[in-house]
Order: structure tokens, then sequence, then C-alpha cells
């Protein structure tokens, strides 16, 4: 492709502001492919005219977006911002908040320079999409990254230079014991710390908020819960948590004839008890011991997987192996990262899983082996969400295909 002329840039650069000072129409908000090739194509084009000092600045300054999102978080800010239908001032704002005013302007400036509050006019300032997002239940999110996990982010370096850049493989020997000086297994340890652990379960099910579900693509009626019975087990949610996709699973098929049963350790079943769901079964289980529900439709596990090294996966996997009947599929809810161009999403899990875990993200090639060597063979792979390479897998063991 030729150069563009600087005549063609100028042209460009008044459409792209236009674009952005308006609400953007609904035939790219609900196109999922043109809003992603959107976003991609104008962060590329960022990133190419960016000045060196751009680079290293937004780059190191990263601990102080996390840290400021917080402290916006903390105040009710984007709260506040977002429930406003007209642009307020900085000591508007403040009073609302009861942030010192002038400490109030200083946040307000800094956030408008980011674009995660927009700026009408000489200190007037409005809402974006990027305001919504971090507004109540989002911010949720910004409090467990920053609390829960933030400690072992910053112990990488450290964590690295200390053992040769070796990649770790060792649950107990991760940078979350480095960061947190502790020798427990981070599950452990958030079990006996309640605020971590709180904000550790209400995040899982909003984690990827706004993207597609696995039942808008997967055809689970068809696939799965054809010709049942009222006792039969069409979904058995093993390491469940709060059964959010139990919950949807219902909700999609609220005429489904069959029994949904979630499965997680006793302090997690207790913690749904308060709110248990009409339709669905509760269970104290343990995934490293044999499955007590036998023939199955469907035994599902969301982002387990990932958790654990290829070993600890066998035992996990046979021990839901030999419940399965003819009729039962395994459905596996993980990440599939792409061998080439891996979006961003699905690689900052990946290094989530490292510093936490010492676990990762597996490729397509990765999931083929592992599966193939605990004796399932793979049937299919659908992937429903591009931006982080969500997939269901479905697979059987070899003796039934």
């Amino acid at each position: 492709m030729a150069s563009m002329s600087t005549t063609e840039v100028e042209e460009l650069v008044y459409k792209l502001e236009q674009l952005a000072a308006e609400d953007l129409p609904p035939s790219i908000l609900n196109d999922n492919v043109l809003r992603r090739k959107l976003r991609e194509a104008t962060q590329s084009l960022n990133t190419a005219v960016q000045w060196p000092s751009d680079s290293v600045h937004l780059i190191a300054y990263g601990a102080l977006y996390s840290s400021m999102a917080r402290v916006g978080v903390d105040t009710k800010t984007f709260e506040v911002l977002g429930g406003s239908t007209k642009p307020m001032s900085s000591e508007e704002v403040a009073e609302k908040t009861g942030v010192d005013p002038v400490l109030m302007k200083r946040f307000l400036r800094f956030y408008q320079s980011f674009r995660w509050i927009k700026e009408t006019s000489e200190n007037q300032f409005t809402a974006n999409n990027v305001t919504k997002a971090l507004s109540p239940p989002g911010g949720t999110g910004i409090k467990y990254y920053n609390t829960v996990l933030n400690p072992a982010f910053t112990a990488l370096p450290e964590y690295f230079k200390s053992h040769g850049y070796k990649n770790p493989t060792n649950p107990l020997d991760s940078p979350w014991q480095l960061g947190y000086n502790t020798s427990e297994h981070p599950f452990v340890w958030l079990q006996s710390h309640p605020e971590h652990f709180q904000l550790f379960m209400s995040w899982l099910p909003m984690e990827r908020e706004g993207l597609p579900q696995w039942l808008d693509m997967f055809p689970f009626e068809e696939h799965v819960a054809r010709e049942t019975k009222d006792e039969t087990v069409i979904f058995v949610d093993i390491g469940s948590a709060l059964g959010s996709q139990s919950i949807a699973l219902r909700e999609k098929y609220p005429q489904l004839k069959g029994r949904v049963i979630i499965q997680d350790q006793q302090h997690v079943i207790d913690a749904w008890t308060p709110n248990a769901r009409p339709g669905i079964d509760a269970m104290v289980y343990n995934f490293f011991t044999p499955q007590p529900v036998k023939g199955a439709r469907a035994y599902y596990m969301r982002n387990i997987m990932h958790d654990h090294q290829d070993g600890q996966c066998h035992e996990i996997l046979h021990n839901i192996m030999a419940a399965m009947s003819h009729d039962s599929v395994l459905l596996i809810d993980d990440i599939v990262l792409r061998e080439v161009g891996a979006p961003w999403r699905s690689t900052m899990a990946d290094m989530n899983l490292l510093s936490a875990l010492a676990a990762k993200e597996r490729s397509q090639k990765e999931w083929y082996a592992l599966l193939e060597s605990a004796g399932l063979k793979i049937l299919s792979i659908w992937e429903y969400a591009a931006e982080t390479g969500d997939s269901i897998i479905v697979a059987k063991p070899k003796e039934f295909v």
C-alpha cells in the first residue's frame, strides 16, 4: 500500500475525532467483529505514532493506573459521574464524594487525560463508557486486581531473576508466595483472608461481562439435553464457584427437563446456600477425588484446568472419565490460545496464572496433547469469544467414540 499523503492523514484524523466525539452508532457497537477490528486498528495506530518516551512512560506507569483506578472506585468518583445526567464540576464531584476539592480536581485532570472520563469544557466533566465500566459492579475487578493480585505481579521481576528465568511449574513456589511472603497455596491462603476471598468470589462471574457467553454459541439442547426426563442429570458444574454458569443455563432453557448440580468445596457451597436458586442442586466435592455423580449428560468445568499442571489435570480428568457413560460429554470451558496473534486479554490471563499459580493458558496443540494423553478424544472446539479465545472443548473417552 502506498504511503498516505499528509492531506489524507489529516482527513483520517478528522474522521476519527468525529467518530470519537459522538456516541458510536449501534451498527458498530452491536457488531462484535467490526467493533473489535476498529479497536485493534486504532490501538495499532496509537502504538505506531508514539514517541519513544511515550512508550516508556505509558508502560512504566502501569502500577499507577491500577492505584488511581482503585482511588476512583473507593471514592465513588466514577459512580457519581456515571449517575449524573449532566456535566459536573470538580467541586460538585468533591462535595458528593467527600474528597478535598483541590485533590479531586487533580484526580479528574488525571482521569480525563487517559480518557477514563470526558472533559466537556473547563472544569466540567462527564462519564464515558470507561467511567461506566469502572462504576458498580465493574469496579469490583479493579479492587480484585489491585488488592489480591498486585503483590504477585510486583514480585515478578525478583521471582524470575532468583529462579534463573525458568518457567514456573510449582504452585507452592510462584510469584504469589514471594509477593505475600507465604508458603501456602493461593487457594488455601484466600480461605484464611475473608476480604481477599470475597473479592475473588465476586469477580469470578463478572470477569467476562459484556463478552459473548458459551451458551450463545454452543447448542446445548441439541448436543447434550435431547429427550431428557426430570431425573436425568443434564449438567454437573464442577468447581462451580457460586454457580453463575448453572444459573445461566437454567435461565436460557427454563423448560429443559433434568437436574443441574453445582459442585465445589464446603466453604464455597456455604457461600452459595443463602442465595441458592431453584432447580440447581448443590454438592460438596473435591475434583481430586472420584466423581460421585454417574452417567450425567455433561460434566462441565469453567476455568479449572488452566489452574493446574498436566499431571494434576490427568487426575481430575480420570475422576470424571470413570463416571462417564456413552451418553456423557466433557465440556471444558477455557481459553484456547492462538499460535499466532494471541489477543491481549488471553496473554494477560496467561501471565495472571503464571503469577498466582505457576499455571498457564494452553494452545490448541497443548489441549489436544493433554486430552489425548489422558485417554480423551476432542470432538470439537467452539470458540465463543474472539477477544479472549474462550472456547468450549467437547470431549469423550476414546472408548466411547
